[in-house]
């Protein structure tokens, strides 16, 4: 995925959260991310099931009531992200910094969550 299309995509998830037209839910599902710096980036709600979203900049995202089934969170940076109420099933988060994130509600079943020194 290039950066344009990327940027267009949020857009149009920023416009469906406001319930404006021609706004589109988020699905990143199976897409390669990996390395995006995505600070401050707005996905609540979004879909990014299977997604690579590894060594992605997330710093102080909002991923509230995303799904993130089996996306490979590993060597992220979530500083500061909001994951509350996030389906993180058999999500991968080795090497990831969750500092200061906030996890209520998390659902972390059968994930992978290690620090870089495991």
């Amino acid at each position: 995925m290039n950066p344009n299309e990327l940027l267009t995509r949020l857009d149009l998830h920023k416009r469906w959260l406001g319930h404006q037209t021609n706004g589109k839910r988020a699905n990143f599902s199976l897409e390669d991310l990996s390395g995006f710096d995505l600070t401050s980036v707005v996905l609540s709600k979004a879909t990014l099931t299977g997604a690579n979203m590894s060594r992605c900049i997330l710093r102080g995202a909002d991923l509230t009531g995303a799904d993130l089934f089996s996306v490979d969170l590993g060597g992220a940076d979530l500083r500061l992200a909001n994951l509350s109420d996030a389906d993180m099933r058999g999500v991968h988060l080795r090497g990831a910094d969750l500092t200061d994130a906030t996890m209520e509600r998390v659902d972390l079943r059968d994930g992978t969550l290690m620090t870089q020194e495991s």
